[in-house]
């Protein structure tokens, strides 16, 4: 489609790596929301189609839209896309076969990050510095042990980055297994060697992976 083609010339593409060594990487799709064009969207999968029917608020149109652009961006010809129980998409082909590439999406702060891999199934999480996240908050994220090393904290803007860097990576690890904030964080092991945290000007971008099943999710 050609207002697919304009769209791609508004896309940054990078690449992330997801070890220590060059062939574990992911390709990343990145751009701030795009504005919301009935006539693309009308190109989208019926989910897709039917959530931004029913959004009213801007924003959050916009946000959706511009993942729905980024997915039919990276989608192979001939693939369908399909949700798992908790709405995690993924590609299948007409005999509905999960194919690459495996994917996913997050979205804050005015911008959309599509990450994607042949090879590894992925969760992402981007939140901008900046962002508070509340005490309540912090114990549903946080084990034991980490919630006593988040108050021990004695610089508060320390603690808040810490904190920030440690949902990262909880919703990252969450968003792999397509159960996002149903999941328990606090059984999370947020150390754990297949997530990895890209520490940018504006935020942090965590990135959970592991090989990719028949299910795609």
């Amino acid at each position: 489609m050609r207002e697919l083609d304009d769209f791609l010339q508004k896309i940054d593409k990078a690449k992330i790596l997801l070890g220590n060594d060059q062939e574990r990487e992911a390709d990343v799709f990145e751009t701030k929301c795009l504005p919301y064009d009935e006539a693309v969207a009308a190109g989208f999968d019926e989910v897709r189609i039917s959530r931004l029917k029913k959004i009213c608020i801007e924003e959050k149109k916009n946000e959706i839209f511009t993942s729905g652009v980024l997915i039919s961006l990276i989608k192979p010809d001939n693939a369908d896309v399909r949700y798992s129980e908790h709405g995690k998409p993924f590609f299948v082909n007409k005999s509905g076969g999960c194919i690459p590439p495996f994917f996913n999406i997050t979205h804050s702060a005015g911008k959309v990050i599509c990450v994607f891999s042949d090879i590894y199934d992925i969760g992402a999480d981007f939140e901008p510095f900046g962002r508070k996240i509340s005490s309540a908050m912090a114990k549903k994220i946080c084990t034991d042990s980490e919630m006593s090393l988040y108050n021990n904290f004695s610089d508060t803007e320390v603690a808040e980055n810490w904190l920030l860097r440690l949902f990262t990576r909880k919703e990252a690890v969450s968003k792999l297994f397509g159960e996002g904030i149903l999941m328990d964080f606090r059984k999370i092991e947020a150390d754990a060697s297949n997530v990895i945290t890209e520490v940018r000007s504006d935020g942090y971008l965590s990135v959970a992976y592991r090989y990719a099943d028949s299910n795609g999710i």
